[in-house]
């Protein structure tokens, strides 16, 4: 349990190393930039994105599994049969990718300068890290890649001329803290000997079957991006890109705790009672907390929005206040369908079921983006994100009612309703008490966080049980 939790608190480190870049960056290059470029830059990053998905081929999913799953001595091998996949995939769509830059796009800069990106995706072995549950010593090492681009960003971007400079340093960056996993890599399979490196047709089959999901996640994940820089203007994009950016940042460190647990879950044998029991109790748990822990960030986020995009983001990007209110209602299905989907559904292997909710997701998404994002704009693409965060939500729960007990599962979320009203409501009526924005939302977000742990206390919860237990247990040690 002590490593399970150490590497959680590891991954989701990783997980906030790898955004907080533009995380930190965002209140600088947003007042040098502006809304058009930077929504120029989004829209060929959600081109990327989407060929980021298509390089990998499901190996966040499938290769964490087969890793966790394979014996010590077989993890070379099993290795490189998942990842030959990758490589083909990977020179495949950057062929593809140079070839119609070259022939077929206007202003082609932006376009050629996140080469280093796709080759960053097909060196990306993060999955095997995270298979054998080992990501502390890598973590590090990106972590000083991902800082440099951090300080090279303030010392170097310093006037809207410098986009294409801004985007090679993101590229580049990337690229290089994927090379330092494979260091790690090769010093660990030294001490294998000799590897029997081939090309899998059966991971293959898997790869594709999982690629149609991960297909309509990134449908409406990154995809819905393009859409709307097509149906709309670059600007509008840029309010419904920056508007997701943090609200993405939340979900990254909640769901993080689902890349770890995948693997424990992957080796518990549901055929038996026993283990069975088992993994009940830890979905149970894993939701619970998730959930909690989901809608008090989603509170925070909506009560301290007005505040947050003047002093984060500067005045040019008021209009898009309410597109951050209403977006951050996607971080709680998401985390909660995210437990059922990465720990039950995908962990044992039940890919049709994994993937439904997804394809759903996806056709509502762009059915809900062609009717609403040309009228709307930005205001649009959220309303159809929230609706389809939710509709894949109960899919979720909808295709797994049969192995699981969700009533057991879900017992507490009554109480979780209350809690989250009651703590939304006083986040919304709390004033600002001083003149610096910084403040009104350390000052607010302090005063709803008391109330959110006196609450989950006074309701009783499971997890205010928890805590108890673990304080008792302390007390007699002591």
């Amino acid at each position: 349990m002590k490593k399970v939790l150490s590497n959680i608190f590891f991954t989701a480190m990783y997980q906030v190393v790898i955004l907080i870049v533009p995380l930190v960056t965002m209140p600088y290059v947003s007042r040098i930039f502006g809304t058009e470029l930077l929504g120029i830059n989004s829209f060929v990053i959600s081109i990327i994105g989407f060929l980021n998905m298509i390089i990998l081929m499901g190996m966040s999913q499938l290769g964490t599994r087969e890793i966790a799953k394979a014996d010590k001595k077989d993890r070379g091998s099993v290795f490189f049969q998942l990842w030959f996949i990758q490589l083909a995939s990977g020179l495949i769509v950057t062929s593809l990718y140079l070839l119609i830059v070259s022939f077929f796009v206007g202003n082609k800069g932006v376009y050629y300068i996140q080469i280093p990106y796709l080759i960053a995706y097909v060196l990306d072995i993060s999955w095997y890290f995270l298979g054998i549950g080992e990501v502390k010593k890598v973590i590090v090492r990106n972590t000083i890649v991902k800082f440099g681009s951090l300080i090279l960003v303030f010392l170097i971007v310093k006037s809207s001329s410098d986009l294409l400079l801004y985007m090679g340093i993101n590229s580049i960056s990337t690229f290089l803290a994927n090379i330092f996993f494979w260091i790690s890599l090769l010093k660990e399979f030294k001490a294998y000997g000799k590897i029997k490196k081939s090309f899998s047709v059966p991971y293959l089959k898997q790869a594709l079957f999982l690629l149609i999901p991960l297909f309509a996640i990134q449908v409406y994940n990154t995809f819905d991006k393009t859409l709307v820089g097509l149906l709309s203007t670059k600007t509008e994009l840029s309010f419904y890109d920056q508007s997701q950016k943090i609200v993405r940042i939340v979900l990254s460190i909640v769901t993080s705790i689902s890349l770890v647990m995948m693997p424990l879950m992957a080796k518990v044998d549901t055929g038996d009672s026993e283990d069975s029991s088992k993994l009940q109790l830890l979905l149970k748990k894993s939701v619970e907390y998730t959930t909690l822990i989901s809608l008090l960030l989603t509170v925070l986020l909506m009560c301290n929005s007005r505040d947050f995009v003047r002093w984060f983001f500067g005045n040019e990007f008021v209009p898009m206040t309410y597109n951050m209110i209403f977006v951050s209602l996607i971080i709680a299905p998401n985390a909660f369908g995210g437990v059922l989907a990465n720990q039950f559904t995908l962990a044992k292997g039940l890919l049709k079921h994994y993937s439904i909710p997804f394809i759903a997701g996806a056709i509502i998404d762009v059915i809900l983006n062609l009717i609403l994002v040309p009228r709307w704009g930005a205001d649009g693409g959220t309303i159809a994100l929230i609706v389809t965060e939710f509709c894949v939500c109960i899919f979720r729960v909808y295709v797994i009612r049969k192995w699981l007990d969700l009533k057991d599962i879900c017992s507490e979320f009554f109480k979780y309703t209350i809690i989250f009203v009651l703590i939304l409501v006083l986040g919304f009526l709390i004033p600002n008490f001083v003149a610096s924005l910084f403040l009104n939302m350390v000052i607010r977000s302090s005063i709803v966080f008391v109330v959110f742990l006196i609450l989950i206390f006074l309701f009783q919860t499971n997890i205010s049980k928890d805590f108890t237990a673990l304080l008792n247990k302390v007390k007699k040690k002591t």
